[in-house]
């Protein structure tokens, strides 16, 4: 009798029944589970065969998929039986093995080819599918990405990228997308030349293999459609721009860049041109079109298939593809012709720019601080009018926002021999030197730009911000003064701080183990979080015993903090003001270890001086000069003054021993308002104040470490982390970057079990 495993789904137990009576199966393993599909493998005493179970939106892909199997018998595995009704599909085992090297990719590109152009005659098969609409391509993206995401699904109800991706992302992608679909419609268009012919749909790794005999094997038709040839060529080339430069270099008769894609393609294209097909002039004009068709229909495709299995999956492949459509966007408007800009004089290049140009892309990019993106294509600019003082300028302050500062320097140098005078060359150069905290050049700098540019308020600005620079140094030099550095509206405004910003605050960091940054949040953001953590939390605003909490001395107890709307907010767990700083001396890939609240009530007494970890090693001599690993950033709900209570901060602990600490640092109390932030090494002694006030007074304390860091010490009784409900699923990938890691560790260790 066959065993069914009962923490299966109930719901398939009658379809492995069904599936095993088939082929008489003595044993049955699971092989997938998503929204999509779920898949089982069965074996008995005639071999191997596959159960695949679609949900109610593909069932009518069945019959569909058995006139695949009938027509191409030796490259589509057969079906055994079926029973579409209720999207139950048995087919055989195709006996073959993952493609593992360039020379299996070429032979399947080839035998698809072939398959597309035979295909192409059979007009009773073709009946079978969905014919493609490359007018609805955008359209229906534009709309699964504009969806909004639904308190509740229900089943069969179709979902936006808001689902898979949360709704921060999926906002921006429509955003950045929307400002270019007319680019990329017009290279779809390009697809109208090329005959419908059917289409694999999700050609990827796991759909095509090679039998024992040589040949390859197509499998899981069920997301097959009618389209133009190439629309699945994303898939085997897990993207789009790769295949769509080489297809213009072989257009253009240029040799490729990338000689095993350039294979592919062109094994592709002679199986379709075998096939009678199209010619290969006519491929190579239409094809690029067809593959932006394909990635447009597969990311809007996920809206029909919601559901728990693989969502955070789905929203990495999501976020894969409509990244790869912004970079083909941005390959295009490099491109496209530039005559204004190539004819113009140096000093009024930009004048006459088309809105869809390069630099117009650039100029959005950088409202969206996708850096990178908008330094190449600036770039590209540039290259095309090298003698400009203006895209030096704006090369430069990019090269700053990525801490490029020999290439800045370069490029203001060579707009300043060009210009003495250029306004956004001078400040830049000013900038570059106050990233590099030499105060006195850029102070120099700016008063010649001044000199030059009298008027100009934002050389005046920039001036008084040298002065702020100043002060801060000379402030923290004193033994009871910490390094405070005031957040500019400009960078509220932008919602990152500029890299000389950055630059100090980190030097402060370092020198005394802790800094503070005023004015990052908005008072009004501070009160949302004020009154969201009173009714959540205001359970524990009295002295007693609180099971959830942690006491960590007299009258003072530690909470994790449950991540939701409020205290799950990017704003605030993944802020731009702060994660630049975060990740420059923690690494790229750091997370949130921990997110807590520290409550203290009236009349709780002074902490004793403290760490929050014990060294990471024993050994003598060296174990204090090691690299910040972890530090919290300490945000409070009340002001915190003389009366509530700071944490005072023993200056340049991160370097010594408690002891040592205890005896020789200086300490300074911090006077820490509404909307700032005090950021402490892991490694600096500390200890909160007593609050004489009549108020409790709440702090929010984020951990950030590197990777493999895992806080052992302070959280044997309560989690580290805590997700309300589906929060976790549907929130912005930058949040889910640094505290993805919880769900990741606790599903390893209930596999391991």
């Amino acid at each position: 009798m066959l065993n069914i495993d009962p923490h299966w789904p109930a719901s398939h137990t009658q379809a492995l029944r069904w599936a095993a009576g088939r082929i008489a199966a003595e044993r049955v393993e699971p092989i997938a589970h998503s929204g999509w599909s779920s898949t089982y493998c069965l074996a008995g005493p005639g071999g191997k065969a596959y159960l695949k179970l679609l949900p109610q939106v593909q069932r009518h892909q069945i019959p569909a998929t058995l006139a695949v199997a009938r027509r191409f018998r030796a490259q589509v595995p057969a079906v055994i039986d079926c029973d579409p009704a209720e999207g139950w599909l048995l087919v055989t085992d195709h006996q073959g093995v993952e493609a593992d090297s360039g020379a299996d990719y070429a032979k399947a590109a080839q035998a698809y080819g072939r398959l597309q152009g035979r295909a192409l005659q059979d007009r009773r098969l073709l009946a079978h599918f969905e014919v493609v609409d490359l007018d609805r391509l955008w359209p229906q993206l534009r709309e699964f990405l504009a969806r909004p995401l639904a308190a509740q699904v229900r089943p069969g109800e179709p979902v936006g990228g808001a689902y898979f991706m949360g709704p921060e992302d999926a906002a921006r992608y429509l955003r950045l997308l929307e400002r270019r679909a007319e680019r990329l419609q017009s290279l779809v268009a390009k697809a109208r030349t090329l005959p419908p012919t059917l289409d694999h749909g999700d050609l990827n790794d796991g759909n095509l293999a090679i039998r024992p005999d040589g040949k390859p094997v197509f499998i899981d038709w069920d997301d097959a459609i009618v389209g133009p040839a190439g629309m699945s060529l994303h898939s085997l080339f897990s993207g789009c721009v790769l295949p769509i430069m080489q297809l213009q270099r072989l257009a253009e008769g240029q040799p490729p860049t990338d000689a095993t894609v350039a294979e592919r393609l062109l094994a592709y294209m002679k199986g379709l041109e075998s096939a009678g097909y199209a010619e290969r002039a006519t491929l190579l004009e239409a094809l690029p079109g067809s593959i932006c068709a394909g990635v447009l229909r597969f990311a809007a495709h996920f809206g029909r298939f919601p559901g728990e299995g693989q969502r955070a999956a789905a929203g990495r492949t999501l976020r894969a593809r409509l990244s790869g459509l912004l970079d083909l966007a941005d390959w295009l408007a490099v491109r496209a012709p530039a005559t204004r800009l190539e004819n113009a004089e140096p000093a009024t290049a930009l004048a006459g720019a088309e809105p869809a140009t390069a630099l117009a892309d650039a100029e959005d990019y950088e409202r969206d601080q996708e850096w990178p993106r908008a330094m190449r294509l600036v770039q590209d600019a540039l290259a095309r009018a090298p003698q400009t003082p203006t895209l030096l300028a704006r090369y430069a302050a990019l090269a700053l926002r990525q801490n490029a500062l020999g290439t800045a320097e370069e490029a203001l140098r060579e707009a300043l021999q060009m210009d003495p005078t250029h306004l956004d060359a001078g400040l830049a150069l000013a900038r570059l030197h106050m990233v590099r905290l030499d105060l006195g050049s850029a102070k120099a700098v700016a008063i010649e730009t001044l000199a030059h540019h009298p008027g100009s308020d934002v050389a005046q600005a920039l001036r008084a911000r040298i002065d702020e620079f100043e002060q801060v140094r000379r402030a923290a030099q004193a033994p009871a003064g910490l390094g405070r550095i005031r957040v500019s509206a400009e960078e509220r405004r932008e919602g990152s701080l500029r890299p000389e910003t950055l630059a100090l605050a980190i030097d402060q960091f370092e020198r005394h183990g802790a800094v503070q940054l005023d004015e990052v949040f908005e008072p009004a953001f501070v009160a949302r979080l004020q009154a969201h953590f009173e009714s959540k939390y205001g359970r524990h605003f009295h002295d007693g015993h609180h099971p959830h909490a942690l006491r960590t001395g007299d009258k003072r107890y530690m909470l994790t903090l449950e991540l939701d709307e409020a205290f799950g907010d990017p704003e605030l767990v993944a802020s731009g003001l702060l994660m630049p700083f975060v990740r420059s001396l923690l690494g790229a890939d750091c997370v949130m270890t921990t997110y807590t609240a520290v409550i203290s009530l009236p009349g709780a007494k002074d902490q004793l001086m403290h760490k929050d970890f014990s060294p990471l090693f024993a050994e003598k001599g060296w174990k204090f000069k090691i690299p910040c690993w972890s530090m919290q950033a300490i945000v409070p709900l009340v002001p915190l003054n003389e009366a509530t209570g700071g944490t005072a901060i023993w200056k340049g602990t991160q370097r010594l021993g408690k002891r040592r600490s205890r005896e020789h640092a200086d300490v300074h109390v911090p006077v820490v308002p509404l909307g700032s932030v005090l950021l402490v090494d892991y490694k600096t002694a500390h200890a909160g104040r007593a609050n004489n006030s009549g108020q409790v007074r709440p702090i929010v304390c984020l951990a950030y470490a590197r990777p493999w860091f895992r806080d052992s010490i302070n959280h044997r009784r309560q989690p580290p982390l805590r997700f309300q409900g589906a929060y976790a699923a549907t929130a912005p990938k930058k949040v889910l970057d640094l505290v993805g890691w919880w769900d990741r560790d606790r599903e390893l260790a209930q596999a391991d079990l």
